[in-house]
């Protein structure tokens, strides 16, 4: 039997070199190899580089359509790409002067964006626009990031910048005055704040049975786990898996769920997979330069995306992705 406490310490020397060497070039996109992952990935699977862009223009919120193919976000161009099954990319929408971090698709086939802008909040941006929220008890909020829609049409999404703090490149927000937490927008459009930990939130998951929230935060070593009651509230948060040495920053942010609950973390050194039961780290799928998100695609959604700035990855896998869900 593999040892978790040695896929541990590889991660965290992972993170520890990706700390300590800051002030190096940045890596150059290439390709890697997975491990074996029993049920997951193939030992020898390639890590794929389908795509690549210049890195100031950024790589965020991939998703698949529901034909199987990729949208993600070039959120300093204000551009979401679509790249085909044959991996031709080609611009899907403007959304100038608007920033989009996160995506996703609900029960009606509407696509969601986290949005930053002209208004911070949620935004159907097809098949045709409208706000679904902007803000909480009349306070707009700051900084949308990620985003998750259960199958009752409800949407929980991260807000990880406070009004007290500003992001480079993105649009400022009009006089916000949330602070950093998770919400959920009802079905009837009701918002509510949810928690406001971990601090700082950013990838937000479901479990396929729609009862267990995941929200991890780049500072922290856990991914934090909840209850989800049946109001959309959550309770009970506790650590779940583990990033990082304890104290130290795991780098999180974007993640994916299988059909199996395996969750998939993007973190400093790869996509690092955990199994659904207290979090046990399974392996983790190496990548050239730190992972942003990861959505589950293709026509049978068996294959991985894996998105940063700069360059798209693809990874066959073993594992598909949770029917229905975007990513």
């Amino acid at each position: 039997m593999r040892s978790h406490i040695g896929y541990m310490c590889a991660w965290f020397a992972c993170a520890s070199v990706l700390v300590f060497g800051q002030a190096a070039a940045p890596a150059p996109v290439g390709e890697t190899i997975a491990p074996d992952i029993p049920g997951v990935v193939a030992a020898g699977t390639r890590v794929q580089v389908i795509h690549t862009w210049e890195p100031s223009l950024g790589g965020e919120a991939p998703i698949a359509m529901p034909d199987g193919t990729l949208l993600y976000s070039q959120q300093d161009q204000n551009k979401i790409v679509r790249i085909d099954n044959e991996g031709h990319a080609s611009v899907y929408l403007d959304t100038a002067p608007n920033q989009i971090l996160g995506l996703a698709y609900d029960n009606h086939g509407r696509l969601i964006a986290a949005h930053r802008g002209q208004p911070n909040g949620l935004v159907v941006l097809a098949p045709a626009r409208s706000v679904l929220a902007d803000a909480f008890e009349g306070h707009t909020f700051a900084s949308p990031n990620d985003l998750v829609v259960d199958r009752k049409g409800g949407v929980y999404f991260t807000d990880n910048v406070s009004e007290k703090t500003t992001r480079t490149g993105s649009p400022s927000a009009p006089g916000g005055k949330t602070v950093e937490a998770v919400y959920y927008v009802k079905p009837d459009g009701h918002v509510l704040r949810v928690t406001e930990v971990p601090s700082k939130p950013n990838g937000i998951q479901l479990s396929p049975d729609e009862k267990v929230l995941y929200v991890d935060s780049g500072p922290a070593s856990y991914v934090t786990a909840f209850d989800v009651e049946a109001d959309g509230r959550v309770t009970n948060p506790r650590e779940f898996a583990q990033l990082s040495a304890p104290g130290s920053a795991g780098g999180a942010d974007g993640m994916a769920m299988d059909a199996m609950g395996r969750l998939y973390v993007a973190s400093n050194g790869g996509v690092k997979v955990f199994g659904p039961k207290g979090g046990q780290p399974l392996g983790m799928i190496p990548t050239s330069i730190k992972p942003r998100n990861v959505a589950f695609g293709g026509s049978d959604r068996k294959t991985l995306f894996v998105v940063t700035r700069g360059a798209v990855f693809k990874v066959a896998m073993l594992a598909a992705g949770v029917p229905g869900r975007g990513k």
